[in-house]
């Protein structure tokens, strides 16, 4: 796959200042320091090669009865180190959430890093998770696999490699990685970043509102409340 002229803009665009003001990555820099940190979760780092990332502690939240489910959109590039802290303090909440049906939580992965290179880890690993998501609906494994993807970064593995570790957890994504089948996704999240106004990763967005932790504090008490979630402590 090539760069469209969109992809190329929203990249140059993201260089400088982040609009959120998080401690993410951007553009074609390695990463962006900032004061402020994504949430105030554990973030034990996962072992590699395991299938899952070490356990956080999370509120196990529960929807009003009478409501739709909220989106959460999560804005993520393997690539970027500040996302992988991201997921092993916030992920598993993420999954509790999606395992237990209150909220959808889509994960938009983009190349950010990669600039649509198609040998970068950035490009492949985002193409192998949208594979895997395409070939299973279980949003346990779905996790797993991006702990996986996380942890193999930055040296990242062969198109083989992210193939056998899909195939670890029953999942067959052989055909898909060969045909980039992740391709018009990956473009489909960049295109989600300019509209939401996005410029750096990791970002959440729940209906349309965009995460800042200058003001918003934690981001779990956060999701919970944009959410309309109940943390089941009450």
């Amino acid at each position: 796959m090539t760069a469209s002229a969109a992809h190329r803009l929203l990249s140059l665009s993201a260089v400088g200042a982040l609009a959120l003001g998080l401690t993410a990555c951007a553009g074609d820099a390695d990463q962006t320091e900032s004061p402020a940190a994504v949430g105030t979760a554990s973030t034990s780092p996962a072992s590699e090669g395991t299938g899952s990332a070490a356990p956080t502690p999370s509120p196990s939240p529960s929807a009003s009865a009478d409501q739709e489910p909220s989106t959460v959109a999560v804005y993520e590039d393997f690539a970027c180190p500040h996302c992988k802290d991201f997921h092993n303090g916030v992920g598993g909440f993420l999954a509790s959430v999606a395992q237990g049906g209150e909220a959808e939580i889509d994960y938009r992965i983009v190349d950010f890093m990669g600039q649509g290179d198609d040998e970068s880890w950035s490009t492949r690993a985002a193409n192998a998770f949208y594979c895997f998501r395409d070939t299973t609906e279980d949003t346990q494994l779905q996790h797993d696999y991006q702990t996986q993807l996380f942890a193999a970064a930055p040296a990242g593995l062969s198109d083989q490699q992210l193939v056998d570790r899909a195939g670890l957890l029953e999942v067959d994504i052989a055909d898909c990685v060969a045909a980039d089948g992740g391709s018009d996704q990956i473009e489909a999240a960049l295109t989600g970043m300019s509209e939401d106004g996005v410029r750096g990763v990791p970002t959440m967005v729940v209906d349309g509102t965009v995460y800042d932790p200058e003001s918003d504090g934690d981001v779990i008490d956060w999701v919970l409340e944009q959410a309309n979630l109940s943390d089941g402590s009450a």
